[in-house]
C-alpha cells in the first residue's frame, strides 16, 4: 500500500514535491499553505518519511515503510526528524522550542537540531506546524536558519494563510499550496473510520468547508444533539430568542473554557442553522431536499419539510427566510471580530425570533 493512500485531494501538491525530488532539487525550506484540516501536516510527514527512506524511489516519491529509516520514523523516534507545534492552550509557539531555554539558548531546540549532522539518514528534517503562530522572536530565529541553512537540513513550515508568514520567510521557501477537500474526499476519509452513520457523514461533508478537521468537530455527539434541539426550535412558530442564546452559551461554557475553542464551536452552530434555513428555502421554492438514509437526518428533514409547508411560497416569505440567513451570517462574522459571545448570541437570536414571528404571522397558509 502506498504511503500516500491516507492523503486525498492534494495530488497537485504531491506532484510538485515528487518532481523536486526526482530532479534532485530538494530545497532547504518549504512553506505548505492551505486551509485548516486539508492534510498539510500529513503530507509534510509523508514527504519527510520519503526523503529519509533508504529505499526511496524518487520518481514515485514512495517510502518503503520497512527499512532502517522508515521503521523508527513510523514509530515516532527517528533521530533525524522533529516536529514543533503550538502547545495546547498557547496562542503562539514558544521560542524555547526553537532555540532552547534561556539556560541553554542555542544549544537545544529545533534550530540547533537542524544544525547537527544526520545520525542515521541523509538529511535532518523538521516540521513547524502552525507556523502562522510564530511570534517575532521565533520568526527571526527561523529566518536566520533559512538564510544560512545547514547543508543537509530541510525545514517544512505549515501555515493556514500566506499573509501571516513574514515576507522574508516566504521568499526563502518553496511555496506549496493545498486545496480545500471535495465533499467526496471528506466522505471517503470519514467513512474509512467506520463508526459514523453514512447520513451524518454525507450531511457534514457538505457543511465543513472542505476541512476534515472541521467535519470531525461538527460530528461531536453533544454538538449534534444541540443541533437537533436548535432545529426543532427553529421550526417553532415562536422562537424563544433569549432562551436559545442561553442554551448555546451554556453548551459552549460546558465544553471548553478557551475562548478560541468557543468561537470555533459557535461557527459550527451557525453553519447548522444556516444550512437548515437554506433547506427550508429550497422546499418553499419547490426544490427537493437532499436524500439521506440516516434516521436522525431523515427525521430532521421531515421537520424542515413541515415548517416549509406551513409557509406561503411567496416573495415575502423567501425574503424573510433569506434575511434570517443573512442575520446569522452577520453574527458569524462578528464572532471573528472578537465580540462578546453572549451578547452576540442574544442579539442574533432576538432578531431571528422576530423574523420567525413575522413568518408565522404573514406566511402561514
Amino acid at each position: 500500500m502506498s504511503v500516500w493512500s491516507e492523503v486525498r485531494g492534494q495530488s497537485m501538491a504531491i506532484e510538485q514535491l515528487r518532481k523536486a525530488v526526482e530532479r534532485g532539487r530538494l530545497a532547504h525550506g518549504y512553506l505548505f499553505v492551505g486551509p485548516q484540516g486539508v492534510g498539510k501536516r500529513l503530507v509534510a510527514q509523508k514527504f519527510a518519511q520519503a526523503i529519509l527512506c533508504k529505499e526511496l524511489k524518487p520518481h514515485e516519491l514512495e517510502a518503503c515503510g520497512t527499512c532502517t529509516s522508515c521503521r523508527p520514523f513510523l514509530a515516532g523516534n527517528h533521530p533525524d526528524f522533529q516536529v514543533v507545534e503550538c502547545p495546547e492552550g498557547k496562542r503562539e509557539i514558544p521560542i524555547d522550542l526553537l532555540v532552547g531555554s534561556k539556560e541553554n539558548r542555542g544549544q537545544e531546540g529545533l534550530c540547533h537540531g537542524l544544525s547537527l549532522k544526520p545520525l542515521s539518514g541523509s538529511r535532518k528534517i523538521a516540521i513547524i506546524d502552525d507556523a502562522h503562530l510564530l511570534n517575532d522572536a521565533g520568526a527571526n530565529a527561523i529566518l536566520k536558519t533559512l538564510e544560512e541553512p545547514p547543508e543537509l537540513a530541510v525545514l517544512i513550515l505549515v501555515a493556514s494563510t500566506l499573509e501571516t508568514v513574514l515576507p522574508t520567510i516566504r521568499s526563502r521557501c518553496h511555496l506549496v499550496r493545498f486545496q480545500r477537500l471535495g465533499c467526496e474526499d471528506i466522505e471517503a476519509l470519514l467513512s474509512a473510520e467506520g463508526s459514523i452513520e453514512p447520513g451524518m457523514v454525507r450531511e457534514v461533508s457538505q457543511m465543513c468547508d472542505g476541512s476534515l478537521s472541521m467535519a470531525k468537530e461538527m460530528l461531536d455527539p453533544a454538538l449534534w444533539e444541540l443541533r437537533k434541539t436548535l432545529r426543532r426550535t427553529l421550526c417553532e412558530r415562536r422562537i424563544p430568542g433569549q432562551k436559545t442564546a442561553q442554551m448555546i452559551f451554556s453548551y459552549l461554557e460546558s465544553h471548553s473554557s478557551e475562548t478560541s475553542a468557543q468561537r470555533e464551536s459557535i461557527q459550527h452552530i451557525f453553519r447548522f442553522v444556516i444550512d437548515d434555513l437554506r433547506r427550508v428555502i429550497q422546499v418553499v421554492c419547490g426544490a427537493e431536499t437532499r436524500e439521506q438514509n440516516h434516521s436522525l437526518v431523515r427525521d430532521s428533514q421531515n421537520e424542515i419539510v413541515q415548517m416549509a409547508k406551513s409557509l406561503s411560497p411567496d416573495p415575502e416569505t423567501i425574503e424573510c427566510l433569506a434575511k434570517m440567513c443573512d442575520r446569522v451570517m452577520e453574527a458569524s462574522g462578528q464572532v471573528l471580530q472578537n465580540v462578546n459571545l453572549s451578547l452576540c448570541l442574544e442579539a442574533c437570536f432576538d432578531d431571528v425570533s422576530r423574523m420567525r414571528a413575522n413568518l408565522a404571522n404573514t406566511g402561514a397558509h
